[in-house]
């Protein structure tokens, strides 16, 4: 029966038969095995495969408290003093469940052709092909994202013509409402003495005082205009501003792409011209979008 490769999660393979595999001394270097058959645990074994050994249990008892990172350590380092298959399964076992995946197969395959005989073959074969379909749904789910931030990033050259727009728009409006407002309260101040000199002048002013108080009223209309034309023009810009903002907005949420700036030819041209009541000012606005 094929088992499911969620099974070979939590497993390990046994220790191997370090003495059944322990490569045979070289006649000419210093015997390294202990003397005895009856010795206890580790009697008999060469000086590399005792390390060995020591380092799988060490490996072991690291992967059943979970902490893979120091197994993995142990197991590699088991492996550079005995070359056993069941290491490079161990190996593997670390490298999957930190999430490397791409280690894990191929130290899944070094097991799978070092270790022909292999009871467990079809289970681990399932797991490879478990491991890829895990990779392949990551890297689906990172080009996701990376289309969601591209997405993100076409929409934020409209961000700051909305602020600015908003913000222009703002302005102007307090400029224009606040100095018209403002200055139309001096200049109505103005014309209602002059019309007091030319009713009676119960103030008893001087034609000199009077001609003052008449330029002065001259002067607070000419800035009422001009406030309310500076305003004018602050809040058109922001308006366009934020028109254009909003629309590369939409076009962007849509998935359309919006023209290049270079194509959206407009022009804002301030005027002031003099006019029977004073200074006429404001904002003429053109072009193509």
């Amino acid at each position: 029966m094929k088992l499911p490769s969620t099974i070979l999660a939590g497993l390990l393979a046994l220790p191997p038969s370090f003495t059944a595999a322990t490569a045979a001394p070289d006649a000419d270097a210093p015997d390294e095995t202990a003397e005895g058959e009856d010795g206890g645990e580790g009697e008999g074994l060469s000086a590399d495969a005792e390390r060995a050994r020591e380092a799988y249990v060490r490996g072991t008892q690291l992967y059943q408290d979970a902490d893979f990172e120091a197994a993995l350590e142990a197991f590699q380092e088991a492996a550079t003093y005995y070359a056993s298959p069941d290491f490079q399964f161990n190996i593997a076992r670390c490298y999957e469940r930190l999430g490397n995946y791409e280690e894990a197969i191929r130290h899944y395959e070094i097991y799978l052709r070092t270790s022909e005989d292999s009871m467990d073959r079809a289970v681990v074969e399932a797991s490879i092909e478990d491991l890829r379909e895990r990779i392949a749904e990551r890297e689906a789910a990172e080009q996701a994202e990376a289309e969601r931030l591209a997405a993100e990033a076409e929409r934020k050259p409209s961000k700051p013509l909305i602020l600015s727009g908003a913000a222009l728009l703002g302005v102007g409006a307090a400029v224009g409402l606040g100095g018209g407002i403002g200055f139309g309260v001096m200049v109505a101040r103005d014309n209602a003495a002059l019309g007091d000199v030319a009713s009676g002048n119960p103030e008893g002013l001087s034609f000199a005082e009077a001609e003052t108080l008449a330029d002065q009223a001259r002067a607070n209309q000419t800035l009422e205009l001009a406030m309310i034309g500076a305003g004018s023009a602050l809040a058109i810009t922001g308006a366009v501003l934020l028109a254009v903002g909003l629309k590369r907005k939409r076009d962007a949420e849509a998935g359309e792409q919006a023209p290049p700036a270079s194509a959206q030819t407009w022009r804002l041209s301030p005027y002031a011209a003099p006019t029977a009541n004073g200074l006429s000012a404001g904002l003429h606005f053109g072009g193509q979008f």
